[in-house]
């Protein structure tokens, strides 16, 4: 779309347009001394700077807001870091497809061969093979989950030196109370 005069200068032209021919002449001569040229130019709908609350047609804006979505990330990866036993971890982006799929099995086939030492409500082994899953974590709020579970002692990073500190002492978690 062909970019709009802005108003003064459109007041300004219609003011030369509605003047006689005669007045014209005289303020069209009044140029300063040197070259001037006229240059046009246009811009296309994607040159405009996006809103700041853009979103994609393909992808309405949630409801939720991120402060939400985060906490409720970090409350899955203590539940999973509580209740998981075993956890293995792949760098996800150097595997295929393929090898996903052939991870699956193989460690579906490597957990039906232990015998299982797990019982189930009725007293009986039960076969966990069928409840290995694969999820794909986000690394900094893993990392915030796994300070909060268990493997975060205030006392052991504060003698750190490579421990954030604030000018108070060493940075804590939110969810972290305050020794007094």
């Amino acid at each position: 779309m062909v970019q709009r005069v802005s108003r003064s200068s459109g007041r300004i032209l219609l003011g030369l347009c509605s003047r006689p021919i005669a007045t014209r002449a005289p303020l069209l001569g009044r140029e300063p001394v040197g070259r001037q040229y006229a240059v046009a130019s246009t811009t296309h709908a994607g040159a405009t700077a996006a809103p700041t609350q853009y979103s994609p047609a393909t992808k309405p804006p949630s409801a939720r807001p991120a402060e939400t979505r985060k906490s409720q990330m970090i409350r899955t990866y203590t539940s999973l870091l509580r209740t998981t036993p075993l956890i293995l971890f792949f760098q996800h982006s150097n595997l295929t497809a393929v090898e996903w799929a052939a991870v699956r099995r193989e460690l579906k086939k490597a957990v039906s061969a232990v015998p299982s030492t797990i019982a189930g409500p009725d007293g009986q082994p039960m076969d966990i093979s069928g409840r290995v899953q694969l999820q794909v974590l986000r690394t900094n709020m893993f990392d915030v989950a796994l300070k909060i579970v268990e493997f975060y002692n205030p006392e052991a990073a504060a003698a750190m030196g490579t421990t954030a500190r604030t000018a108070r002492g060493p940075r804590r978690l939110p969810n972290q109370p305050t020794a007094k």
